[in-house]
């Protein structure tokens, strides 16, 4: 599997038929030479198609005549100005190429595509005048002050309160776009004025998170000209509930930067071992049962470091098959040819790499008749393996990594990326617990009323991303049943009880004390109705 592609080639001829078998490929490849000697090259075209096809059902990587059939109908295609038929070649020929030969095959296959849209009478000028026309416009008035992932939408407060300033009304904008699912995410920010305005209407909504984020204050006294400081990453100061974990991180050399105490030690460790670096900095490790708490602490992490970062995980793809998805940050210009590169200094993140074994294994070992898909997939293991196997070498690089707890030895995962350093990503205890609570309540004015010391307690066995999130389906629902209403309805105790015990092990004690706590809640609730000589409806007595 991660040997060179002659490698692959010899491979593949070790399937052949002898020499003097009949071949049907060769008629195809020689009936394609004749047709395009006669001039009839879309029937040339076909022909070279048939013979790649013909030579993919007997061997699981095609030979280099194969190969070199498919280079053919791919010239002719373009001679044709078939662009439909180049892409579906491009497609089947991208994985042979090499990264030169895959950035000037891509030019041309975009040639193609403006050279169709000339004739509805488009042309390329066209389209600059139109792409310079709509950057003037914007420009003029109006710039793009954001774009804003939901997990960076809103930023603590700096203690001094300068230098991450933000207008309010932009702020519960992107609040209420994160909450209704809004398509867009880049915020157009208007004249001065306006912006002022809309701080004044919009509805003042926090996010759930498990961060510590603060009020942002409202950029007044601003010149419409000037524009909002840039929106910085989260980092260590902003969360909540991973004290031990941080300390434990910050035991490897990172988040420490502004400690003058680690800068004196690492002059004195270069000065009396005389080295200037380690050869290789390994792999930070984070083994943890909460998948989401490991991922959100990595970007945290990503953060700190300030640097470049590239992640990778695998996902289920549009057939079925495990593909590995990789995202840069935005200051990473993608690469057009679409390979796996990451530039030192930099740091690479690879999620729930316990998963990764089983796919690997599966996309290096394609057998006979399972056509060119796997060995597009066979050649992204081997990107991933080079990319890891390069990353943890370079002492420029950081590379971290998650995994579960309870999760099976890799094998070569694990060899490639040693030197290893676990840190553990426990549950939270009860006084992260707290804080988590404390956090919310800060955010939330309508919890702050509950009882958070029997929250606390109740939330045992559940991850930080777990609290984060039924407190904010809890205020969410009270929310709703205020629209329905028409009227203001706290968040109440049973209702946060309720939402906790969706995260609850069903065997756990936690599951049963939330639900007795939910049933005494509805029979007081009915007792005080009868008292009262009221009549109970249900959805009063579920508290709806």
């Amino acid at each position: 599997m991660f040997e060179s592609k002659d490698n692959e080639s010899n491979f593949a001829d070790q399937h052949q038929e002898p020499a003097d078998a009949h071949e049907p490929r060769a008629d195809y490849l020689s009936a394609a030479r004749e047709a395009k000697r006669a001039g009839d090259k879309v029937l040339a075209m076909h022909l070279y198609m048939t013979a790649y096809e013909e030579s993919c059902k007997r061997s699981p990587l095609p030979d280099m005549d194969a190969i070199g059939a498919l280079r053919e109908a791919w010239e002719v295609a373009c001679d044709l100005r078939e662009r439909s038929m180049a892409e579906y070649i491009f497609d089947k020929l991208e994985p042979h190429l090499t990264g030169d030969e895959t950035e000037r095959f891509a030019r041309r296959l975009q040639d193609l595509a403006l050279d169709k849209l000339s004739e509805f009478g488009i042309s390329r000028a066209d389209l600059e005048d139109m792409a310079d026309l709509i950057s003037e416009e914007i420009g003029a008035h109006a710039h793009i002050s954001g774009i804003t992932p939901i997990v960076s939408a809103l930023y603590p407060e700096s203690e001094d309160g300068a230098g991450e300033e933000q207008p309010e009304g932009q702020l519960d904008e992107l609040e209420v776009q994160a909450q209704q699912g809004d398509q867009s995410d880049a915020v157009v920010e208007g004249e001065a004025s306006s912006t002022e305005s809309a701080s004044a209407d919009a509805p003042a909504a926090s996010k759930a998170r498990i961060v510590g984020v603060g009020k942002l204050k409202s950029a007044k006294g601003k010149d419409a000209d000037t524009r909002t400081a840039p929106r910085r990453t989260m980092d260590f100061s902003d969360l909540v509930g991973f004290d031990g974990i941080i300390e434990d991180t910050r035991a490897l050399g990172i988040g420490i930067k502004q400690d003058e105490a680690y800068r004196l030690l690492i002059d004195t460790l270069r000065a009396q071992h005389g080295l200037d670096k380690l050869s290789a900095n390994g792999t930070v490790v984070y083994r943890t049962s909460s998948r989401e708490d490991a991922s959100v602490f990595m970007t945290a992490v990503v953060g700190e470091l300030g640097l470049p970062a590239m992640r990778v995980q695998m996902q289920p793809g549009p057939q079925g098959m495990p593909v590995l998805c990789v995202t840069v940050s935005a200051d990473r210009q993608p690469r057009l040819t679409g390979r796996m590169t990451l530039d030192a200094p930099g740091v690479l993140v690879l999620e729930d790499i316990d998963l990764w074994g089983a796919p690997l294994i599966e996309a290096a070992s394609a057998s006979d008749g399972e056509g060119i898909m796997f060995a597009n997939m066979a050649r992204a293991a081997r990107e991933a393996i080079t990319l890891i196997s390069t990353a943890v070498a370079n002492p420029d690089i950081y590379v971290l990594a998650s995994m579960a707890g309870d999760a099976p030895d890799q094998g070569y995962l694990y060899d490639l990326m040693e030197p290893m350093h676990i840190v553990d990503i426990y549950l939270p205890d009860e006084l992260e617990r707290r804080a988590i609570w404390d956090c919310m309540a800060l955010d939330h004015p309508s919890i702050r009323q509950l009882d958070l010391s029997r929250l606390t307690r109740l939330s045992r066995n559940l991850s930080r991303t777990d609290i984060a999130t039924a407190a904010r389906e809890a205020v969410e629902d009270a929310y709703r049943q205020g629209l329905k209403s028409r009227h203001y309805v706290p968040v109440t105790q049973e209702m946060m009880y309720e939402h906790i015990s969706n995260f609850q092990p069903l065997d756990s004690d936690e599951y049963h004390q939330l639900e007795d706590a939910v049933v005494k809640e509805f029979r007081a609730q009915i007792e005080r109705f009868e008292a009262e000589g009221g009549r109970l409806g249900a959805d009063d007595a579920m508290g709806w």
